[in-house]
């Protein structure tokens, strides 16, 4: 009885809005995975390019949530939230990381 509810819930679910949140877990994950790796590539770039790599995760990402927004229509998960929450701490700690490269 139960999976044939969820089946139901799945097919309610209009396929554009699966896309869009398919799309923004894979895009946001590889995202969180690079600006993982960012603090071992800062002393091997120059400083240019590192601001540019972390304004354009930035803008990547607000990209990619504007695009999730306009898509969503009423639905939204918990894992959505969660990748969105790691992203602005990992971003937050490598601008911090890059600030204090700087002074260094």
């Amino acid at each position: 009885m139960r999976r044939k509810e969820e089946k139901k819930i799945n097919a309610d679910i209009d396929k554009n809005i699966r896309k869009a949140f398919g799309k923004f877990y894979i895009f946001s994950i590889v995202c969180i995975l690079l600006l993982l790796l960012f603090p071992f590539i800062i002393n091997r770039v120059k400083t240019w390019f590192s601001v540019l790599l972390l304004l354009f995760f930035l803008v990547f990402f607000i990209v990619m949530i504007r695009d999730l927004f306009r898509k969503k229509g009423k639905y939204w998960s918990a894992i959505t939230s969660v990748l969105v929450f790691i992203f602005i701490v990992i971003l937050t700690l490598d601008v911090i990381k890059f600030v204090f490269f700087l002074i260094k």
